[in-house]
């Protein structure tokens, strides 16, 4: 659904596409939460409120929506959760103005998902190996001795060459890309 298409519906008081719309995205305020001192039970809680103060804007016949509905209803669960964290065993108070003043965040945000996509783009096009040595190092925090047991190379040493050479394929992919030219596979 796009921007003017959610509007419309929200003004008109078709509520439900709306709820729909933006639910699906849940999962990764739910997700930030977590990682960031929360539970599901708090995830849940900010991010109907931040759906609660996005629905009460967009009825606003002034308000005017510059990023995706989704990316709006996480900048406000992000500063929801901030103050929140700040405020620890203080009621938070209903200044809307200070939660949903979020271009500046709205536009970081846009820029991380840029950047995450661009990222999987490069990785995706990697061989199964590389993506595993990365995914071992990178995102388990495993040590070199323990990827080297996990993806059966024949020693430490193996496994580090593999990662170095998995970077410098990660690297002319991204040359690649940035010049905008059909990449080469560089599976291997």
């Amino acid at each position: 659904m796009n921007n003017n298409t959610l509007l419309t519906a929200i003004r008109q008081g078709n509520s439900s596409e709306f709820i729909e719309e933006i639910y699906l995205y849940y999962p990764v305020v739910k997700s930030y939460i977590i990682k960031n001192s929360g539970d599901e039970d708090e995830a849940k809680d900010v991010f109907q409120e931040a759906m609660v103060i996005f629905y009460e804007q967009a009825k606003k016949p002034t308000f005017e929506l510059t990023c995706q509905a989704n990316t709006y209803v996480h900048a406000i669960a992000k500063n929801l959760w901030r103050s929140r964290l700040r405020d620890r065993g203080k009621k938070i108070g209903s200044k809307v103005e200070n939660i949903i003043d979020t271009e500046e965040e709205v536009e970081a945000y846009q820029e991380e998902e840029k950047l995450y996509g661009y990222l999987d783009n490069i990785i995706l096009q990697l061989s199964e190996k590389c993506q595993a040595v990365f995914k071992h190092f990178y995102f388990l925090k495993k040590s070199m001795r323990e990827i080297a047991r996990d993806l059966n190379f024949s020693s430490e040493n193996a496994a580090k060459t593999q990662k170095y050479k998995c970077i410098e394929r990660a690297k002319k992919l991204a040359v690649v890309i940035q010049k905008n030219v059909e990449p080469k596979n560089y599976k291997s």
